[in-house]
């Protein structure tokens, strides 16, 4: 099952918000959900419910982030969290190390984390935009890396109030593109209502 299918299963985007992402369809799992985030379709804890319910791993919440474990941070290097994708959250009641992560499956990302951080791991999941926001609050690390995610059309004024769709310019390909975190920072709280 693809993560739109997820998403409109549950209710957290209408088929209609779904298609004004144009070439949806031919976005990886991962760049679609970067290009829902920066178009403010959905919230950053629906993404992370989806893709957990897409990986089979726990997701990454809001509220998670919320209860990051300083100690834990200073096991894992600053690069080594670009480099891996991940942020090492708490302990878990299981002695687990709970981090959040982009690619959560990955058996030699694990790996690494469990060495690093010397403990077994609970992968969590999240997307890039809330990896590459936290990177910046919690590492005070400047976003390294390009989403894959780029918009393919954007909106013009046509005539009698109808939006008419014009190609965007080509961005080079060493240039990467900034995420917009409004959506991500909207509310305090979590964003996620279970439904």
């Amino acid at each position: 099952m693809r993560l739109a299918e997820i998403l409109l299963e549950r209710g957290w985007i209408s088929p209609v918000r779904l298609r004004s992402l144009i070439g949806y369809q031919n976005l990886q799992d991962e760049q679609l959900a970067t290009g829902l985030l920066e178009e403010g379709l959905i919230t950053a804890d629906q993404i992370a419910a989806a893709l957990g319910e897409l990986y089979g791993v726990p997701p990454a919440l809001d509220r998670d982030f919320a209860r990051v474990d300083p100690g834990m941070l200073k096991r894992l290097k600053a690069r080594q969290a670009e480099t891996l994708k991940s942020i090492p959250l708490y302990i878990t009641p299981t002695r687990r190390a709970a981090v959040a992560m982009v690619h959560p499956t990955d058996p030699k990302c694990i790996d690494d984390l469990g060495f690093a951080l010397g403990a077994a791991i609970e992968p969590m999941v999240t997307s890039e935009p809330v990896l590459a926001r936290q990177l910046e609050l919690l590492y005070s690390m400047p976003r390294r890396w390009t989403t894959g995610y780029q918009a393919v059309y954007r909106h013009a004024v046509g005539d009698v109030g109808h939006p008419a769709m014009s190609p965007m310019p080509a961005m080079p390909a060493d240039e990467s593109r900034p995420i917009s975190l409004a959506p991500l920072a909207a509310t305090a709280g979590s964003q996620f209502a279970p439904g």
